[in-house]
């Protein structure tokens, strides 16, 4: 629109219309009332920087100059997992229901989405439901005794992070799923074709007394008696010669 001087007027929506997504409701009913419209949203979370942070929306992200609300981002998305390892790969594009990993370079609080389709579809389960998975929310969940002993969270320290009866998983996140009877502290994470620190990245489960080869393989607990290498004990590599 141009006025009568022929200078360019840009008009903006009025802030009342956007659609806010807030990590700590139930954001079910608002997904439902505007499922399949086109409208700005605004999402009430904060990404950090310099930290894998899990990521879930209702809607499509696209990421042709590798940037979110022009704060350059690092995106992973799940690719297979190999024995206990989760393997993830990098992505291009942000999909509707979609879990992923995202590591900013400076922190993006409350991000701003301008006419994106919301879609109210069932968040998708990356990986083998029954097995190794990561799976995003969108609204605030708590976690059960039925489900608590297959789920990890990932901290913003870095950590696999076990859960409580009770605890609570804010939304437009994801947590993993590992197979029943599975150790946990025997899970690792491995991004883009390269190892994350074992330092960096273990479970609160973690025992000093127990030993595992680095492919997730319990070795017991005498340190005389595993094979040589690199084992981890306690969340730390140790070098057997």
């Amino acid at each position: 629109m141009y006025n009568t001087d022929g200078r360019r007027i840009q008009l903006y929506k009025k802030l009342s219309c956007l659609c806010t997504l807030n990590d700590t409701v139930n954001n079910s009913k608002l997904l439902e009332a505007n499922n399949n419209k086109s409208t700005p949203v605004i999402l009430s979370r904060t990404l950090l920087a310099d930290t894998w942070n899990t990521f879930c929306v209702p809607f499509d992200i696209d990421l042709k100059d590798g940037k979110i609300n022009g704060t350059e981002v690092n995106v992973m998305e799940y690719d297979n997992t190999t024995g206990h390892t989760i393997n993830f790969k990098n992505a291009t594009k942000i999909d509707a229901g979609k879990a992923y990993l995202i590591k900013p370079k400076k922190d993006i609080k409350d991000p701003v989405f301008s006419d994106v389709t919301i879609k109210n579809v069932t968040p998708i389960v990356s990986g083998d439901k029954d097995g190794y998975s990561f799976v995003g929310i969108y609204s605030l969940i708590t976690f059960n005794d039925n489900n608590k002993d297959r789920i990890l969270i990932l901290s913003k320290e870095g950590k696999f992070l076990s859960v409580k009866n009770g605890g609570r998983m804010k939304g437009m996140r994801a947590y993993f799923t590992i197979p029943p009877k599975t150790k946990a502290e025997a899970v690792r994470l491995m991004i883009n074709n390269k190892p994350t620190a074992i330092t960096e990245i273990y479970t609160t489960l973690s025992s000093p007394k127990k030993i595992f080869y680095t492919d997730g393989t319990y070795a017991g607990t005498d340190i005389k008696k595993v094979k040589k290498g690199i084992v981890i004990k306690g969340g730390k590599k140790i070098l057997v010669k």
